[in-house]
């Protein structure tokens, strides 16, 4: 692969030389396109090398794309009651008989299960939601993730 640095950042790079080309670098093109992040350049040694923080940033990304996935109202209590039998009505009782929680935090999560049209993976009354059926904090995502009700169920 050949790329160009500039001030210490790789600004151009491409599978054949090119002009401004500065380096030619034993890398495979296709991979540095699709992960950009995982390399970086090292000006100390002028040559290009695996990002330390590359790990870091693929878990930022990825706890950034989970925090953002959400369902319908309807996709949700449908999972529910396939998973647990359980319905709204039955997740109401559950949340008005929860020990440990004020009335004001009763009324907003209460609120949020009766009035939501989307449930967002990112909003505390999932976690909460998953604690009370026992599902973890992985398999709420893992739910989010593919919408399908077999995986808030445990794996044995």
């Amino acid at each position: 692969m050949f790329i160009q640095v500039d001030k210490n950042k790789i600004v151009s790079w491409s599978p054949l030389p090119f002009e401004g080309c500065t380096h030619e670098v034993e890398i495979d093109y296709n991979d540095y396109t699709q992960n950009p992040d995982k390399y970086i350049f090292d000006k100390n040694t002028q040559e290009i090398i695996l990002n330390p923080e590359y790990e870091n940033i693929q878990k930022e990304e990825e706890e950034k794309r989970i925090a953002n996935l959400y369902m319908t109202r309807g996709d949700m209590f449908e999972a529910l009651i396939l998973a647990f039998g359980k319905d709204k009505n039955d997740i109401r009782t559950m949340v008005e008989t929860l020990p440990g929680l004020s009335e004001i935090e009763k009324k907003l999560y209460l609120n949020r299960f009766d009035e939501a049209l989307n449930f967002y993976r990112s909003h505390p009354a999932v976690d909460l939601l998953g604690a009370m059926l026992g599902v973890s904090k992985e398999g709420m995502d893992k739910f989010f993730d593919s919408k399908d009700y077999k995986d808030l169920l445990p794996s044995y």
